[in-house]
């Protein structure tokens, strides 16, 4: 009898045993079956600001509609773009649980931290796919075009494109049959001055108007260039009169619609208590509008020292303008008082010790993410380079260490070679408003990165080997193995005939020659241990130069000899 108690113990043991496994497999599948692909935003310009990295990154949201928590470690996200067939996938490698019910949200870049998947969601569109640990897709998304401030997801009927709702609950989506009939068909139409942004001289007063050509819209508006919304935006209900230098944003709102696009006007103008500057008024104007908090926010700003910062060059002040953090801009430029550009762009603060300045510099930048057809700005902005008319950054610089003096001296002494074989940075000076602020005199000009060798020889990052060097040599884009090579080769065989045709195969050696003959001749005393950029096309193009940052060139601080390297200047 004990025997055969022992037998049925066993034997029911087993059976719970197997039950149990069986029900885990059905609560794990359940909670595959869970998980869904909830919302994505590839064009997350200002909408959601991930806090720990202070950048408004591309998202995505996975949301469990189950009852169980499920960690999504180990599982993988693949991404393949509409627009060339690219293939990007990334395993998560960290604890990523999800409690039933509940939505999280992944970042999309190349951040190394938790929370963080390490590619981006490309603004053409791609289709999107989890699959778990065992390789079983989960989940998918196939993610159109998008536009800036709207994004992609699972509504109450269909997936379509939305107003973003970043950890929470997704309100309707709008099918469409692509970006153009979701604008035309179920976006609010972008709001109209009927004033047009620009310069206008010798007038005391402006007036506009703005108008929406969509039925029963309420269009709300700022003044101080913060982003307008129905909870913190002015309620448009007539002529808005200006008596001094303004800016405005508007953006349009109507039942059962996704909100409009922003738009933005400037209007510079000299009246009898606001003359910005009578003698600048035959200069380009460059009008830069954005959230005050994007610029003196104490946690996010990236003008001021704030609460939030690191360390910079040259012994200055841990601070928030150290860091390297982007926030959205509205970029105009305004030429014989007519605005030329006007566009949406990222901006950053640059510079070595020039960041200490009031007045900072900003890189500006383009991309997919700042809207259709805006990734690129279009307009030939040097006119000692014409032919150029398109560009996917610029600088607008606050003229480095000559701050305190003429602002263009960089540009004024790179002007001098020009027309010679060499690769140097084009500028213009331009007058500079700051949320409608007359901040002074600036000095707009390329940006020496990768975008410079679009814009000057229509070459893509992954054509170039771009390679800085200051007190360390960095890779910017593409790799060191060539920049290796030309130097053993430089150090090897230099006595030996035929050195100098052998060099001349892996570098630009006319080049190099005005180049390296240019920088003694300004006494540039801030090179050659610092501010050396090379590059060279990856498909057998030889090395070539780039002059760029020249300020300590004819004797810009007397006793700072050409040997003197130990510093660190913008």
């Amino acid at each position: 009898m004990l025997v055969t108690r022992i037998i049925r113990v066993i034997y029911m043991k087993r059976i719970a045993k197997a039950v149990l496994s069986l029900i885990g497999m059905c609560v794990a599948g359940n909670a595959n079956a869970a998980i869904v692909i909830n919302e994505a935003m590839p064009s997350n310009l200002s909408t959601y600001m991930d806090m720990s990295t202070y950048e408004y990154t591309p998202w995505i949201e996975v949301f469990n509609s189950g009852e169980t928590a499920v960690n999504l470690k180990g599982y993988t996200l693949r991404y393949t773009t509409h627009e060339d067939g690219l293939v990007k996938e990334a395993t998560i490698a960290f604890d990523c649980s999800i409690e039933g019910g509940a939505y999280k949200l992944l970042f999309m870049d190349k951040a190394d931290q938790k929370n963080h998947v390490g590619f981006k969601l490309d603004a053409d569109g791609g289709d999107l796919v989890l699959l778990d640990a065992a390789g079983k897709t989960i989940s998918s998304l196939n993610i159109p075009d998008i536009c800036a401030y709207v994004s992609y997801g699972v509504g109450e009927s269909a997936n379509g494109y939305m107003m973003p709702t970043p950890g929470k609950a997704n309100s309707t989506a709008f099918a469409s049959a692509n970006l153009a009939e979701f604008q035309k068909t179920a976006q609010c139409a972008v709001p109209v001055f009927s004033k047009k942004a620009g310069a206008y001289h010798d007038i005391d007063t402006l007036k506009t108007t703005i108008t929406c050509a969509t039925t029963g819209a309420k269009i709300y508006y700022t003044t101080d260039g913060s982003i307008p919304t129905k909870e913190k935006g002015i309620l448009y209900e007539g002529e808005i009169k200006m008596t001094k230098p303004s800016v405005i944003r508007a953006r349009a709102y109507a039942s059962d619609m996704v909100y409009s696009p922003i738009v933005t006007a400037s209007y510079i103008f000299n009246s009898k208590n606001h003359k910005w500057c009578s003698s600048l008024n035959k200069l380009p104007i460059v009008s830069i509008v954005t959230a005050k908090e994007n610029l003196d926010d104490p946690t996010i700003g990236i003008a001021t020292k704030g609460s939030n910062g690191t360390d910079g060059a040259c012994g200055t002040t841990r601070a928030n303008y150290n860091q390297d953090w982007k926030r959205p801009m509205n970029f105009e430029y305004i030429v014989d008082g007519q605005a030329v550009i006007n566009q949406e762009v990222e901006a950053k603060v640059m510079g070595g010790c020039s960041r200490s300045h009031e007045t900072k510099s900003f890189s500006l930048s383009t991309s997919k993410k700042c809207g259709s057809g805006m990734n690129k700005m279009k307009y030939p902005f040097f006119k000692s380079k014409p032919s150029i008319k398109k560009f996917k950054s610029l600088h607008l610089r606050n003229g480095g260490n000559d701050f305190d003096g003429l602002r263009f001296r960089d540009g004024f002494m790179q002007s001098i070679i020009q027309g010679e074989n060499i690769d140097y940075q084009a500028y213009q000076p331009v007058g500079y408003f700051l949320n409608g602020h007359y901040e002074g005199l600036m000095l707009l000009n390329e940006h020496t990165n990768e975008d410079y060798l679009y814009s000057n020889y229509d070459l893509d990052d992954e054509e170039i080997d771009l390679i800085k060097i200051t007190k360390e040599i960095n890779v910017s884009n593409g790799t060191i193995d060539a920049y290796d090579k030309l130097i053993e080769e430089a150090q090897s065989g230099q006595n030996t005939p035929g050195y100098y045709e052998k060099m001349s195969k892996l570098m630009d050696m006319d080049e190099y020659m005005t180049y390296m003959a240019f920088e003694q001749y300004l006494v540039n005393t801030d090179w050659p241990g610092n501010n050396n950029k090379l590059w060279r096309h990856n498909k057998g193009g030889r090395f070539r130069w780039i002059l760029y940052d020249t300020d300590f060139g004819f004797g810009l601080f007397e006793g700072w000899g050409p040997n003197y390297t130990s510093y660190t200047t913008d």
